[in-house]
């Protein structure tokens, strides 16, 4: 728990300096105690927390390495630190995939086998997917947007683990904020989610990121009609060199989750 409530972290796009210096709080060091173990001055961390100032890269390297950061955050660390990966409006993603008639086909080739298929853009907002989808998450057509679908009401009904799902979603959200930090989505994701109370304590619970979804992590679902509880196996490809468009499958499974709790 952080000493201090105000230094409580709000949602909002991470930047470099934002981000070490949560790292920092979040391992209880002062900024005194935090130059000396990476050997630079108070004055120089707090500039480059500050973003007044980039260091180095070996100065990173120090710093990554007395903070004993794991391979997550440091890949997000050097993400901020780089130029923002460039991102198309949602608008234009749409028109990609539309105009692929063989990713159009592939949807429907899936909705046949009752699979459930969307193409989503790096910040899981919906840009085509097939009917079975829309069915298996009731409400989905209102926003498009699974990031912003997984904080309404029905998704607490939907998701078997919504605590789990919905803190594993910020991490992720953290991670794309940073690497497409000034692209529309971004923002919008921002001006949406930062409001919402159980968006806002799970973004302060955690500093982790996490870039993705292992295929042996089962996603429990329950059916709100009918209270049928179902396991998927999610797969997640991404369709063109810019890893701007996924496609999402979710492969129905025998029920293995724990028992439904509703919330």
């Amino acid at each position: 728990m952080r000493r201090n409530p105000k230094l409580v972290p709000t949602p909002g796009i991470p930047t470099f300096g934002t981000t070490l210096r949560l790292i920092r709080e979040d391992q209880d060091h002062t900024r005194h105690t935090a130059a000396n173990l990476h050997g630079i001055s108070s004055g120089y961390l707090f500039s480059i927390e500050s973003d007044a100032k980039k260091p180095k890269l070996e100065t990173i390297s120090k710093m990554l390495e007395g903070y004993k950061v794991g391979p997550l955050l440091t890949r997000h660390l050097h993400e901020l630190r780089a130029p923002a990966l460039l991102l198309p409006t949602s608008d234009k993603l749409c028109q990609q995939v539309r105009g692929h008639d063989d990713w159009i086909k592939h949807l429907d080739d899936l909705e046949e086998r009752r699979t459930l298929a969307a193409y989503v853009d790096p910040f899981w907002n919906i840009l085509a997917c097939n009917e079975t989808w829309l069915a298996a998450l009731p409400g989905i057509e209102e926003t498009h947007s699974i990031a912003r679908w997984l904080f309404s009401a029905i998704a607490k009904e939907v998701f078997v683990q919504w605590e789990r799902e919905a803190a594993h979603n910020v991490a992720y959200d953290k991670a794309m904020l940073g690497l497409f930090r000034h692209s529309a989505q971004a923002r919008e994701l921002i001006a949406h989610l930062q409001s919402r109370p159980d968006y806002r304590r799970l973004w302060a619970a955690s500093i982790d990121v996490n870039y993705g979804r292992h295929t042996d992590d089962l996603l429990h679902h329950r059916d709100p009609a009918t209270g049928t509880l179902t396991s998927y196996r999610l797969s997640i490809a991404p369709m063109d060199e810019s890893g701007t468009v996924h496609l999402v499958t979710a492969i129905a499974k025998p029920y293995s989750g724990p028992p439904f709790t509703p919330r």
